[in-house]
């Protein structure tokens, strides 16, 4: 089956790529740091999100991240 929920260990190679994927993600306005990835991953992770990674020939290549998220902001 090549699309599956992550394990532990396919989630820590996924946080690896957490700045890329930041500067990926703000295309470049905001300069990625561990500090700020942390204030986005550990919350999304603690409050039961999760990643499904689709596999091929038992390497990642490619996942999402299914979880909520509430903006403080804008309710």
């Amino acid at each position: 089956m090549p699309i599956q929920k992550a394990t532990i260990q396919q989630t820590k190679e996924i946080l690896k790529c957490a700045l890329d994927v930041m500067d990926e993600a703000t295309v470049g306005n905001v300069v990625p740091s561990w500090q700020k990835a942390k204030e986005l991953i550990w919350p999304f992770l603690n409050n039961g999100g999760f990643y499904l990674v689709y596999m091929e020939n038992n390497t990642i290549q490619g996942w999402i991240g299914i979880g909520t998220n509430y903006d403080f902001y804008t309710d």
